[in-house]
Parts: C-alpha cells; structure tokens; sequence
C-alpha cells in the first residue's frame, strides 16, 4: 500500500481517514470485497489519466479462442458461446453469481456463437 504521493497536496484527494480511495465501486458480500465497476470511467496509470471508454474494444469470441490456444488450452476445452453482458451480472443475497439466470438470459444478449453452431 502507499503510503502517499511526493507532493503531500496530492494526498488530499487519495486518502480518507487513512484508507486509499482507488476509484473502484466495490461491494460488501460476506466480509469479501467485489469490485463491480469504477466511480469515474477514467484509469491513473503511471501517472497518465486514460479514459476507459477509449480503449474499451469488442471482445470476440475467436479473440478468446485464439488467447486460450496461446495459452496452451486444448481444443476440446475451448468455449462454443461467448455473451457480453453490459451490466452486473445477476447475484444472489449473497453475492454468488446466479449460472441459471444467466443460461436464461443470455440468448437476449449480444454475442458469438463457434462457427459449426452457427452454421446448423
């Protein structure tokens, strides 16, 4: 953790009441932290500010394909389906992701499909 910036100015805006404020929208499930998305859509990095809306991208399903097989994962392992689902992902009281809902949903949403399901 650090324990503040070189201008002490700067220090004013990071920390409250001793805790750093990162930027990140979290929750609070069980004693577990889960980051579900940022306050502002803008990332500090090596001291530049970046918009995430310019280099937000739309993640294909042969770019996780072609990822995984970089990675060494073995062909009948590989997902068929990808869903981008634009918003938090439906969780129980208890902050575990409800698989069902998402199964029922996910033919609303955008996505893509392998090529030999596609093509049947």
């Amino acid at each position: 953790m650090a324990l503040g910036y070189l201008d002490p100015a700067d220090d004013l805006a990071a920390f409250e009441g001793g805790w750093y404020r990162s930027g990140d929208q979290v929750e609070v499930h069980e004693g577990r932290l889960t980051v579900v998305g940022r306050i502002k859509e803008v990332v500090n990095r090596n001291g530049l500010k970046i918009s995430l809306s310019e280099i937000d991208t739309r993640v294909t399903l042969d770019d996780v394909v072609a990822r995984l097989l970089a990675q060494g994962m073995a062909k009948r392992e590989l997902p068929e389906q990808l869903v981008r689902w634009d918003g938090p992902l439906p969780r129980t009281t208890s902050g575990k992701i409800v698989r069902s809902r998402l199964v029922m949903e996910s033919p609303t949403r955008d996505g893509d499909l392998a090529r030999r399901l596609r093509d049947h």
